[in-house]
């Protein structure tokens, strides 16, 4: 009898469901509902007042279903503009201090080799380029941060949940999968962790798996150095629209694969209807806005320092292990000798300044000396130079003469005593020359450090290196034509040992364990643009988003005169063959790259082991077609990065819109 009832109901509601394409548990709340108010209505008693509210009326406008969306994405663009577009700009002035810094903490470290730096030299700098090249973006957050707390603070976060549940519920998701996408970087400046977390709001079974499946497409903090480094080098003109293109393409991929997601491997989970309820509009208050940017500041910061630095730290290992092999370095140490063998050559024997740098090693110790008085001169005055010039010249005088051509501001109460002390050098230097002409090299070059040796003891001899050996003071010249011949050839030396430098370090990346595993793959993905160089920054980023640009940092690193140049000027400078299409196929594939590993964990303590696993796997699949369809497809065609950009991201448009309208015959599920 039971079993005849229930099946009786059972047909019932199938063909009410059939009839009126709507759920029974829907309809059955929608009663439920209207019978509350009805009872309400009855038993309780209410003052009319016709009469709006200040909410009530901005309503009228926010939540319109016409007005509301394009008032919310007009908010979305003004956000790009203030915090991607004029946050870059202060960029401007805040490397400066981070490069700094960066100087700061290469001085206190030995002075780097000719070839290779000391371990602890390279280790502490690739950490600290690592986390420097991060924290470049901190003016954007600031901005961003800000912006999201008023959002919130005043009232119209919970407005944008209201305009996308209509938007939403198509797709398989509701007003409350909102928070999660806004927590998880909705547009742009979230995380995953918090929002996967926030979908224990959600009731319905299916939309709260949904939601957490595509949270991590959303555009998390994560990603945003990665986007405004590339961005910054290709497509600098357009930065405002192209990183709007790159935020908001992920919400449209969402939906998408929500969709797919819940007519597929979601389809038996249950569902059930969503109410929420509306704050009134109020000013924010300038104490919590303050005070939630200096939450997320600070809860940004010490993932930086922490999980940054400590990934940073194994791929220093698994980059520089094993090396580049025992035949490959003594092939670069020959390269090394010629290099200083030639340059002595070039001087001559006879030139005292050579047996300063007649080896790689006091090569080395020249260029770190030149680079910290070039970095100490840099934009002083005439009275602060002259105090540094006397620093150095009690520092290392040889060096000082050869790294300032021979010309060097003293007081001119200096000068006599320089002049005699030349002049003594001089005759000194003569005499011995004389004494030891008819020895042979060796021998005399033995006796000639024995010579220098007591005259580096006076402590002004190394001054003439730095300036090559010609200064003019209080209409005073004093020259040094042996410091400005020993002056000229360094920077032939010096441009030489770039070029040996940097060979030695990408032959040692490219032999490493993660440049192999670069290169293994790199055969498949060649075709969305990506080098192994690439390759390691993306495996990097499992660990955590941060490290694509960290790793990068890492990996193209610069000799050139200037320490802390900015990691897009070296991308630019080390890649010439990188275009626009590279660029957008990188930033297609990192937006639709899997999670970090905090963020998996989250996800299999939520869901599920499988679930977890799935989020690993389907992403990265949809993340590299995406990423070849853009490279190749653009190759192919011949067209531009931002105009194979805008024409995916309008077929992608174009597919979310007709998923939007599908809608599938409802089945109930057999009991």
């Amino acid at each position: 009898m039971k079993k005849e009832i229930f099946n009786k109901l059972q047909k019932i509601e199938e063909n009410y469901v059939k009839e009126n394409e709507i759920p029974t548990r829907v309809k059955i709340a929608e009663v439920r509902h209207f019978n509350a108010g009805k009872i309400a209505n009855k038993c309780t008693i209410g003052i009319k007042n016709n009469k709006k509210t200040f909410t009530d009326k901005l309503d009228n406008i926010i939540c319109n279903r016409f007005l509301g969306p394009i008032v919310l994405f007009a908010t979305l663009f003004g956000i790009y503009e203030l915090a991607i577009v004029q946050g870059y700009n202060l960029t401007n002035y805040w490397w400066p201090v981070l490069g700094g810094l960066q100087d700061f903490v290469e001085s206190l470290l030995p002075a780097e080799g000719f070839l290779s730096d000391p371990f602890i030299t390279s280790f502490i700098l690739w950490v600290v380029q690592g986390i420097t090249a991060v924290l470049n973006y901190i003016p954007i957050f600031l901005i961003l941060f800000a912006l999201v707390a008023i959002m919130e603070d005043s009232g119209y976060m919970a407005r944008i949940a209201f305009i996308l549940d209509r938007i939403f519920r198509p797709f398989g998701l509701h007003g409350q999968s909102a928070l999660p996408l806004l927590l998880g970087g909705l547009y742009v400046g979230g995380c995953a962790i918090p929002g996967i977390m926030a979908t224990r709001a959600i009731k319905d079974e299916r939309a709260r798996h949904a939601t957490i499946l595509v949270v991590p497409l959303m555009n998390c903090l994560a990603k945003i150095p990665f986007y405004v480094l590339l961005i910054n080098i290709f497509f600098f003109q357009v930065s405002g629209v192209m990183m709007f293109l790159i935020s908001t393409v992920t919400i449209f991929v969402a939906l998408s694969v929500s969709k797919i997601l819940s007519l597929t491997v979601l389809k038996k989970m249950d569902t059930s209807p969503f109410v929420m309820e509306m704050p009134p509009y109020h000013v924010p208050s300038v104490k919590n806005v303050l005070r939630r940017v200096v939450e997320r500041i600070w809860a940004f910061l010490k993932k930086v320092v922490t999980i940054i630095a400590l990934v940073s730290a194994v791929l220093y290992f698994l980059l520089n292990f094993p090396g580049v092999g025992k035949e490959s370095e003594k092939v670069y140490l020959q390269q090394e000798d010629t290099i200083i063998q030639d340059y002595v050559n070039g001087v001559g024997y006879e030139n005292p300044y050579i047996y300063f740098l007649n080896t790689p090693e006091k090569f080395a110790n020249y260029i770190d000396f030149e680079q910290n008085y070039k970095d100490s001169v840099r934009n002083k005055s005439d009275e602060e130079i002259e105090k540094i010039n006397k620093a150095y010249l009690i520092k290392n005088p040889e060096f000082f003469k050869i790294a300032t051509g021979g010309k060097f501001g003293l007081a001119e109460a200096e000068l006599e005593f320089f002049d005699q002390y030349n002049e003594d050098y001089s005759r000194a230097l003569s005499i011995f020359i004389d004494e030891t002409r008819n020895l042979d090299v060796l021998t005399r070059a033995d006796l000639f450090r024995e010579f220098s040796a007591s005259w580096e003891n006076a402590n002004h001899l190394y001054f003439s290196i730095v300036r090559t050996g010609k200064i003019t003071v209080s209409g005073n010249t004093l020259k040094d034509s042996l410091a400005t011949t020993a002056s000229k050839p360094v920077r032939t030396v010096e441009r030489e040992r770039k070029v040996i430098r940097k060979e030695y370090n990408d032959e040692k990346i490219e032999k490493s364990l993660m440049g192999s595993a670069g290169k293994f793959i790199e055969p498949v993905t060649k075709y969305a643009g990506f080098n192994w160089k690439v390759n390691i920054s993306l495996l990097s980023a499992l660990a955590a988003k941060e490290n694509t640009v960290a790793t990068l940092g890492s990996i193209y690193q610069s000799d050139s005169d200037e320490g802390s140049q900015e990691l897009s000027e070296k991308i630019s400078q080390q890649e010439e063959g990188w275009t626009p299409l590279h660029a957008a196929a990188m930033m297609i594939f990192m937006a639709l790259y899997p999670p970090c590993l905090a963020a998996l964990i989250t996800i299999g303590t939520e869901a599920g082991f499988k679930w977890m696993l799935f989020s690993l796997v389907y992403p990265t699949i949809l993340g590299f077609l995406f990423a070849v369809l853009i490279f190749s497809g653009g190759t192919l065609l011949g067209t531009t990065g931002l105009v194979t950009f805008l024409i995916f991201y309008f077929i992608i448009i174009g597919i979310t819109i007709l998923l939007g309208l599908y809608k599938p015959k409802l089945k109930k599920k057999k009991i």
